[in-house]
C-alpha cells in the first residue's frame, strides 16, 4: 500500500511538470470514456434490452439464404404464413419513409409497413382505439405512436379515433 501512494505522488508531480501532456492525456481519456458511453447506450437500446412485448424471448427472425438483405416479397410472406406449421404466427414488416400530412405542415416520418396480424402476434394492446386485425389485411390503416399523436394532434388528444382519409388508430409507446 505504501508503494501505491508513492507511485501516485510521483505521477502527480510528473503531470504537474508537463501541463501539455496532462491536458492531452485528460482530453484523450474524456473522449474515450464518452465514446464508450455512447456505444454502450446504443448497444443497450438496440440489442441488450428486451423488447416491450409480452414474450420477447419467443421472437425469431427468418432470413432467406445467406444474403444480408433478408427482405422477402409480400406474396412470399403470405405463402410462408399459410404453410406455417412451426411457429404460433408469422408477421411481416418493412421500415420506410412516408410523407404525412395532418392538414397543416406535411412532414416526412419513418414508418413501419406491417402485416395485419402484426400487433395480434406480438400481443401489443393499444392505448386508445383498436389496432389492425387480420380482417383488415388490405385496408389503408395507420397506427400512430403516442408521441406522434400528441405532437401533431394536440387539440384532439382526448379522441379515441378519428378519420383523416383513413382510420387513424392510437398505439402507446410504453
Amino acid at each position: 500500500m505504501q508503494t501505491l501512494w508513492q507511485d501516485l505522488r510521483f505521477a502527480v508531480r510528473m503531470l504537474k511538470k508537463n501541463p501539455g501532456f496532462t491536458i492531452v492525456a485528460v482530453l484523450t481519456l474524456a473522449v474515450a470514456i464518452g465514446a464508450n458511453a455512447v456505444v454502450f447506450s446504443v448497444m443497450n437500446g438496440l440489442f441488450l434490452r428486451a423488447l416491450k412485448v409480452p414474450q420477447p424471448e419467443n421472437l425469431y427472425t427468418l432470413e432467406h439464404g445467406s444474403d444480408k438483405d433478408s427482405s422477402e416479397s409480400y406474396p412470399d410472406y403470405l405463402d410462408l404464413r399459410d404453410r406455417n406449421r412451426t411457429f404460433d404466427g408469422l408477421i411481416a414488416y418493412n421500415i420506410d419513409q412516408a410523407a404525412l400530412d395532418t392538414g397543416k405542415n406535411p412532414s416526412r416520418a419513418w414508418v413501419y409497413e406491417v402485416s395485419a396480424n402484426y400487433f395480434e402476434a406480438l400481443g401489443i394492446q393499444p392505448y386508445l382505439g383498436r389496432l389492425i386485425h387480420p380482417s383488415d389485411e388490405h385496408a389503408p390503416y395507420i397506427v400512430l405512436t403516442h408521441a406522434y399523436w400528441h405532437a401533431h394532434f394536440p387539440i384532439v388528444a382526448s379522441w379515441a379515433a378519428f378519420s383523416v382519409s383513413t382510420a387513424i388508430l392510437i398505439l402507446s409507446s410504453v
